[in-house]
């Protein structure tokens, strides 16, 4: 989707570096002082005055950034001092340079001579950057262990030293950072949830870095930000509800109406011109009242969805919330797969029915949406041991079904048919809260009606259900925020 950042490998950042410093007629020791001077400016904003400083440096460039940082922050008036932490005599070319610019760098080549970081407000951690492979041992895991100990203010230069730009690490040597002011784009890294001690807020910086030729990149990873904005479609003065497409809602059973109720609220709230709702008679009088916008199709069962309606008038169907997995639910769902057409978004105890049924993937329709949380998703494709593994089994499942997948965690990822993968690390941990995944896949399903492609659909549903949480929290609380109080706070325009 046009306007979207890329997020960018460890190669594809190097690569990015190199045409920068051609493009713009730079050295690279310019590259890192424009970097080292957007970390300094970013750090006088942090309430640092009278903190006393120590910048720990490795011998690669991450390290000559961090030797630039502390010349820079000597020079602001900052009580600052540098180590050099090296096993060999040799550093980087860049390093060299910035170690002859401060001299007065202390070189620390055996564990006798690590410092007493206790001693000091704040760490700045430039030890490895993203070239790092393998795990850090010897005197830098011993300075990392020190670092860890002290339970100081931690800051790390682009990435916290010892862990990897792309993939996942099972190293405990890896500097635990309080805040990582990181390159241009976050990392890959940042967003395993085997990392969450490491990183534990993070802030892009801007190092100047061509954006063009970021953008033109191969990537196929991107930032699901406020750009996404971009994709809304404005409505026009003349619109009409028959612009905006018709739903079915196929949700509840006896004693979860609650789930339909609140899916059908989100596709109201985002804007579906007509929605149907297919209930149990239980729920029938629940949905009117609860809904009045929607109209409702009532089940021949009083307690469970049993009976597939005629899905010729809907330009999708959505199922899942609350409608249990009862055998007579099970065949109505499979029945849906092998006859419909038109795009599904399914969730919940519909992907718990796959899970049971997995052959039944292969009568996905084109353009399906589905919205599993990470436990729904390993019941579906089998357990995996690490959360890459398992964006790898998303993005097979998605060019195998010609699908999308919505991969529901602390970050969520979109996950498309083509192989692109988006990032959404908006949204707050008091969304962890019953209903909010019925909100969100109700929310898909609405703008899946009104004519927009599935990615479009998850990507726009995925960011505005971020942006209404993050929205709601500020009256509610982590501990108080509710599914209504998501849909209350939808807005997308």
């Amino acid at each position: 989707m046009m306007g979207l950042k890329k997020i960018l490998s460890e190669r594809e950042i190097k690569k990015i570096d190199l045409l920068t410093i051609e493009k713009n007629n730079l050295q690279s020791i310019d590259l890192m002082e424009q970097a080292a001077e957007a970390f300094v400016q970013y750090l006088m904003t942090q309430h640092i005055a009278n903190q006393t400083i120590i910048v720990l440096c490795g011998p690669g460039n991450n390290g000559g950034d961090g030797l630039a940082i502390a010349r820079l922050l000597n020079e602001h008036g900052f009580d600052t001092k540098a180590y050099l932490i090296n096993t060999k005599k040799e550093v980087s070319s860049d390093c060299s340079v910035n170690l002859k610019r401060l001299p007065s760098t202390i070189l620390v080549s055996k564990r006798s001579q690590i410092p007493d970081v206790s001693n000091a407000d704040i760490i700045i951690d430039a030890l490895f950057g993203i070239g790092l492979h393998g795990s850090l041992e010897g005197l830098y895991a011993q300075m990392i262990q020190a670092v860890n100990d002290s339970k100081k203010l931690v800051y790390s230069v682009d990435v916290p030293s010892g862990l990897p730009a792309d993939s996942i690490t099972n190293s405990d040597s890896v500097i635990c950072a309080d805040m990582t002011l990181t390159f241009q784009r976050p990392k890959v890294s940042f967003f395993f949830p085997e990392h969450k001690h490491f990183i534990k807020k993070w802030v892009v910086i801007d190092i100047g870095l061509n954006e063009k030729l970021i953008q033109k990149s191969h990537s196929k990873i991107f930032a699901l930000d406020k750009e996404i904005q971009n994709q809304v479609k404005a409505r026009t003065k003349f619109s009409h509800k028959g612009h905006f497409g018709h739903a079915l809602l196929l949700a509840g059973s006896y004693g979860k109406m609650g789930a339909a109720v609140l899916a059908a609220r989100a596709m109201m709230k985002s804007g579906v011109g007509l929605l149907t709702v297919q209930v149990p008679k239980c729920g029938v009088n629940i949905m009117q009242v609860s809904v009045p916008e929607a109209m409702c199709i009532e089940d021949t069962s009083d307690s469970s969805l049993t009976k597939l309606p005629n899905i010729k008038p809907y330009n999708v169907v959505v199922l899942g919330p609350g409608i249990g997995t009862d055998a007579p639910t099970e065949q109505l769902i499979h029945q849906l797969l092998k006859t419909t057409e038109v795009p599904l978004v399914i969730d919940a105890d519909a992907i718990n029915i796959l899970s049971k049924h997995p052959e039944w993937t292969r009568h996905l329709p084109k353009g399906s949406v589905l919205t599993p949380h990470i436990k729904e998703f390993d019941r579906l494709m089998g357990g995996v041991s690490q959360s890459s593994d398992r964006l790898i089994q998303a993005q097979d499942f998605a060019a195998k079904h010609h699908c999308v997948v919505v991969l529901k965690d602390a970050c969520t990822w979109v996950i498309d048919s083509k192989g692109n993968r988006f990032i959404h690390y908006g949204g707050n941990p008091g969304m962890s809260t019953a209903g909010s995944g019925d909100v969100l896949t109700g929310i898909i399903g609405s703008l899946i009606a009104q004519k927009y492609d599935s990615s479009e659909a998850a990507c726009i549903g995925v960011f505005h259900h971020g942006l209404a949480g993050d929205t709601a929290v500020k009256t509610t609380g982590y501990m108080g925020l509710t599914a209504s109080a998501i849909i209350d706070n939808l807005k997308i325009d």
